[in-house]
């Protein structure tokens, strides 16, 4: 016989569950072999769209993929989707459909589709190939670009860390890169326009801008590459700019974006001044020191400002540096002995090699 505290655990058990809510209404079989899941957008029409599967746990949580085998290897979705005897059509891609995919390396999208949402491919950082069918009437991958592009207005959509952009390309959509393994990337002289967030928290760590770009969103490119505008010396360099929101009259947030305390005034006289609000960090962040070897560790500075180079030293041979935030180390570059102060507070942690 259950006992009284097993019986009660179950039925908390048996709560928990009839909370939980899958948002997609059935799976099937993808030509690559993948399991790939869908939502019924038109019954009438018979259209659907692809979803990730995530479990809603409660009226909040949500954990993509969570207990769910994520589509590897090559891709491919088909226009066509069988479910209870009735044919769908595969007409759009929705929220984080493939979502951390990681191991996904060539993906391949039928002549149905006509609508794409903001993060279907966030953090795909293998993927390298992207083909559409010849025959979409919206979009298209153009000479073996690897990309998504708008046909209609040659809007970059989509990109993968196999992309070529082509020079027909006229603007680069927002999140088109977010979360991608893009490793390089030349951008042509056909570009006028790069939205928000568009190379945000790629592997890159230097583009060159043409001068044909006539804007750009605030957050298009993170502070881990350095940013270089055809025609100027002047650079926004690795660890010496962030973007942040500033907040108008009205209380509505715009970008603006952060150089060190002294600089604004150059960057607002040079042609980084059509693209960007400068603003300057001028507050002093301090530098800690966490010395559990006895490395007796000693730094330049006990407080920095943002973009100074703070120097670090150890009175015993054998030791190297990382950069701590709390307990996990951060992607804070230690060069030379030295790194570049953040705009946050740091603990500096002597190793032992």
């Amino acid at each position: 016989m259950m006992s009284r505290k097993a019986f009660y655990a179950t039925l908390l058990l048996l709560a928990c569950l009839t909370t939980q809510a899958k948002d997609f209404d059935f799976s099937a079989l993808s030509p690559s072999g993948h399991t790939l899941y869908y939502s019924i957008i038109d019954r009438a029409s018979h259209e659907v769209e692809v979803v990730c599967p995530s479990v809603k746990y409660g009226s909040d949580s949500q954990r993509p993929w969570d207990g769910y085998i994520r589509p590897f290897g090559r891709v491919v979705v088909p226009g066509v989707v069988s479910h209870e005897g009735v044919d769908y059509t595969v007409v759009s891609i929705g929220w984080n459909a493939f979502y951390g995919c990681y191991e996904m390396r060539s993906l391949t999208l039928p002549s149905s589709l006509r609508d794409f949402k903001t993060t279907a491919f966030e953090y795909c950082r293998n993927l390298e190939e992207i083909v559409v069918d010849a025959g979409n009437p919206v979009f298209d991958s153009r000479g073996g670009c690897n990309a998504i592009i708008k046909t209609a207005d040659n809007e970059l959509v989509y990109g993968c860390r196999g992309t070529t952009i082509p020079r027909t390309v006229t603007s680069i959509a927002w999140y088109a890169f977010r979360g991608s393994g893009l490793q390089s990337i030349t951008i042509p002289p056909s570009v006028t326009y790069i939205s928000d967030q568009a190379f945000y928290d790629c592997q890159l760590t230097e583009v060159t801008i043409p001068a044909t770009v006539k804007d750009m969103g605030a957050g298009a490119f993170d502070d881990k590459v350095t940013l270089k505008l055809e025609g100027t010396a002047l650079q926004l360099e690795k660890g010496r700019y962030y973007f942040d929101d500033a907040y108008d009259d009205e209380g509505y947030a715009y970008g603006v974006c952060m150089v060190p305390c002294g600089r604004k005034r150059e960057y607002e006289q040079s042609a980084w001044g059509r693209y960007f609000t400068f603003r300057e960090d001028c507050e002093d962040y301090t530098v800690m020191v966490d010395d559990t070897e006895g490395c007796i560790v000693w730094v330049s500075s006990g407080l920095a400002r943002f973009g100074e180079r703070v120097g670090i030293a150890c009175n015993k041979e054998g030791y190297t540096f990382v950069i701590m935030s709390g307990s996990s180390p951060t992607n804070i570059e230690v060069k030379d002995n030295s790194f570049l102060m953040p705009y946050y507070d740091v603990i500096v942690k002597a190793v032992k090699q």
